[in-house]
């Protein structure tokens, strides 16, 4: 039987950003964040049924309604069999509608409803009150370098996927 690793005693390993401590791990802390401001905006939309799946589609939609489903699911990154569930409890809900393609059977396009319509300004003034409310304090020049340096993050994680790492 294999004892207890004792703090401390990790290899030294060095990145970077990097810190064994998840308080000085940078990746951590984006993930801690992320799920902090997640679960607050959940609390937020659930009075109306949604789900954060759901917001986002429907954000996609509020700037460009008729999307396919192939499209919504690219833009919000859900797989086929995903992206199928949720438009299903959505249009059960009454916030899209499904509309086949006259041009194209295979493709389906996804539609607002008045009540998806509707819904936008209360849910997408939810999420800029948050946004007033964890950025309180910073100045546009701050926000708009962590929006240029989390694009950056994004960017060079997705180069990440087609190469190789040395461990």
């Amino acid at each position: 039987m294999r004892s207890r690793t004792k703090r401390g005693s990790a290899p030294p390993i060095s990145g970077l950003g990097f810190n064994l401590d998840p308080q000085g791990s940078l990746f951590y802390l984006l993930r801690d964040a992320s799920r902090s401001v997640m679960s607050a905006f959940q609390q937020r939309i659930e009075k109306h049924q949604l789900t954060l799946g759901q917001y986002f589609i429907l954000r996609e939609l509020w700037q460009d309604d008729g999307l396919t489903q192939r499209e919504i699911s690219e833009r919000v990154s859900m797989m086929g069999p995903s992206i199928t569930v949720v438009l299903d409890a959505m249009e059960e809900r009454g916030f899209v509608a499904r509309v086949r393609s006259t041009e194209d059977r295979r493709r389906i396009n996804v539609f607002l409803t008045d009540k998806g319509r509707d819904l936008g300004p209360t849910v997408l003034r939810y999420s800029a009150e948050m946004h007033d409310i964890v950025l309180a304090g910073r100045s546009e020049s701050d926000v708009q370098y962590v929006r240029d340096f989390l694009r950056s993050i994004r960017v060079k994680a997705d180069a990440l996927r087609s190469c190789e790492l040395t461990a």
